[in-house]
């Protein structure tokens, strides 16, 4: 087999992601240039339908259908075993490359012979340095600094940032211990020595690992940050769910028992277990904590409604049937408090547009409960006046209230300025924008108010779409962070057909300290992706 006749072979493990592997592809394309590719996607037996799509939407890629998933490291060996590339770049499914990435790297290692693999700059969707872009090797010391989260309390310690080298300028480029498996540009010929991943790490640890036998051979492996990519990572590894964190601590064991033996292996394992569990107990006292506040809150408010409900009806002109105590009062408060902690188990934790109805479930049982207990106890007894206004005032008290926590971060003090409707820009104007926008406000579990549209190049002042309930376009993109700030815009779509890889990721870097939630609308697909995007709204087809 002729190892050279492509420039670079990509090699992409698929698990349920085919919307941001459809992205990912086409910003391959657009990187590549005049280079030869081959690009590989090895599929860890998906389930949402990603086969047929993918052989719909690119049917020229080669292809690996799983049965079963193999892990992320066996999955990139079987893609590793076919590629014919100079260059072999693996490369994670939920990632953006700029135009001129494959060349910066490709370019990189052609004039470098004595670097064995190498990786770019990687950003947050919400345009911040992933630090996990260069890494140390794990150490008893630095791997109890992580798990004990010291290094995101001090980011830049020499002492406890040593994992992610946060004392280091994500601009500054340098010989590394480790890069991350989200994007490994390697050289051919050094990743087939080496066969590959260890395939005992089926997820986390694997590319650690393999930079560890790279350096071994005396290759260098060094950090680029002359080009940078998006990575989303992943909704199936959240940073804060505790099976996270077991998954990566359990492979940081297994890497310790493969390069380290006797005590420091044994003090590793058993401080990985305790750390483990306390992180466990910590994030479930966070949480309970958190959900305790907000129902704490809830009650307080129905109580409220119920003491006003009171004070309205003794204001009513209405003849009285029931003599009312402090006692019953009492009693009342806590049969309510009760009964709500009982059907509060409709709630959720993170209370949003989409689940009001589940407050004014817990609300309603809560409500008539109460009725139910004081017709069979007549001594607690009172009016179904009384009742029926409280269980209104709470569920508007209750309902407000929760709308507003879980809105905070967008009111920014300024309630008058957002109000709760979603401000949005459209990025990108070309002849789908309005179908874009018509879909947008159609939308109707989310009010979304779509302010204007940002043009890709020059615009001409006054020019609107008129087919879209006139919507004008009110600047470039040299002036959005203006316009985020002078409209208080909440939410930007992104039209990836309209403007260039590189254009998103300027204005990612933008609005990195605005928190703007970033939406894409991948080139030729009628869907949204991205983090934390409008709660509900993803595929644009059926609207």
């Amino acid at each position: 087999m002729n190892r050279n006749r492509t420039d670079v072979s990509i090699i992409i493990v698929n698990y349920n992601v085919k919307e941001f592997l459809a992205n990912c592809i086409e910003s391959i394309r657009r990187s590549s240039g005049d280079l030869s590719t081959q690009i590989i996607v090895v599929d860890n037996q998906s389930t949402d339908g990603s086969k047929e799509f993918l052989q719909t939407h690119f049917g020229d890629l080669t292809y690996i259908w799983n049965e079963k998933n193999v892990g992320f490291g066996a999955a990139n060996n079987q893609g590793i075993h076919i590629a014919d590339g100079e260059f072999i770049l693996l490369l994670n499914p939920d990632t953006i490359l700029q135009e001129n990435t494959l060349q910066v790297m490709l370019d990189f290692m052609r004039e470098n012979p004595e670097v064995g693999v190498s990786g770019c700059k990687i950003v947050n969707p919400d345009g911040t340095f992933a630090p996990e872009s260069r890494r140390s090797v794990p150490t008893l010391s630095n791997s109890m600094y992580k798990t004990l989260g010291l290094s995101s309390l001090f980011p830049k310690s020499r002492l406890f940032s040593t994992y992610y080298l946060g004392w280091m300028s994500p601009d500054l480029g340098s010989e590394v211990p480790v890069l991350s498996g989200s994007f490994m540009f390697f050289r051919g010929s050094v990743l087939r020595e080496l066969s590959g991943f260890d395939e005992r790490f089926f997820m986390y640890g694997e590319d650690i690992d393999l930079c560890v036998r790279v350096a071994k051979e005396g290759w260098k492996i060094i950090y680029l940050p002359s080009t940078s990519i998006v990575h989303y990572k992943g909704e199936s590894s959240k940073k804060d769910d505790i099976r996270y964190i077991k998954n990566f601590n359990e492979a940081m064991i297994l890497f310790f028992k493969k390069y380290h033996s006797g005590t420091t292996s044994f003090l590793f394992q058993f401080f990985i277990q305790f750390a483990i569990i306390i992180r466990a107990v910590l994030s479930f006292i966070f949480a309970k904590t958190v959900s305790l506040r907000s129902i704490l809150i809830d009650i307080v408010l129905i109580n409220l409604s119920l003491q006003i409900s009171l004070v309205l009806y003794e204001a009513l002109p209405v003849e009285r049937t029931y003599d009312i105590d402090h006692t019953q009062i009492l009693i009342w408060n806590i049969i309510i408090t009760l009964l709500y902690l009982v059907f509060g188990k409709y709630e959720v934790q993170n209370k949003r547009f989409l689940f009001i109805t589940n407050l004014a479930k817990s609300i309603t049982f809560a409500f008539l409960g109460l009725v139910v207990v004081t017709f069979f106890f007549k001594t607690i007894a009172f009016s179904r006046l009384i009742i029926l206004i409280g269980f209104v005032l709470s569920l508007v008290m209750v309902t407000l209230s929760n709308v507003l926590l879980s809105n905070r971060s967008k009111l920014g003090g300024s309630i008058g300025k957002k109000w709760f409707r979603r401000r949005v820009l459209v990025v990108g104007s070309n002849p789908k924008t309005p179908d874009l926008i018509k879909k947008l406000r159609s939308f109707s579990s989310i009010p979304i108010d779509v302010l204007g549209v940002i043009h890709q190049d020059n615009w001409e002042p006054g020019e609107t779409y008129e087919d879209a309930d006139i919507v004008p376009v009110i600047g470039s993109l040299a002036q959005t962070k203006t316009l985020v700030k002078d409209l208080h815009i909440s939410h930007i779509v992104v039209l990836m057909d309209a403007i260039k890889n590189y254009e998103l990721l300027e204005i990612m870097s933008l609005l990195k300290e605005d928190k703007v939630k970033i939406a894409i609308v991948p080139k030729d697909l009628d869907v949204l992706i991205g983090k934390d995007i409008f709660e509900g709204l993803k595929d644009l087809s059926r609207m």
